[in-house]
């Protein structure tokens, strides 16, 4: 899978299964990828930030993600960017 995905609606391929949590900038659901099977925690980025595009803490988020290796911390799979959809898979 790649790191970034802006073509067609990349959101369509993951089914919500049950809301985890949230936070200042989005909320946390467990999905599944409808191809794979695959377990994943989607943080979606809340509408009122659409206009400002991607804040910096979600920028730093996705940095820190992408270094951390551990059998207790999420990996990042993917960042998701359609029109004003955006989410961290």
């Amino acid at each position: 899978m790649s790191e970034v995905s802006g073509e067609g609606n990349a959101l369509q391929k993951y089914t919500k299964i049950e809301k985890l949590g949230g936070g200042t900038f989005g909320v946390v659901y467990k999905c599944i990828h409808n191809e794979t099977g695959k377990f994943v925690a989607m943080k979606k980025i809340r509408e009122e930030f659409k206009d400002e595009g991607v804040p910096s803490k979600v920028i730093r988020e996705i940095a820190v993600l992408k270094e951390l290796d551990h059998p207790n911390i999420v990996a990042f799979v993917l960042f998701l960017c359609h029109f004003h959809s955006i989410a961290i898979v």
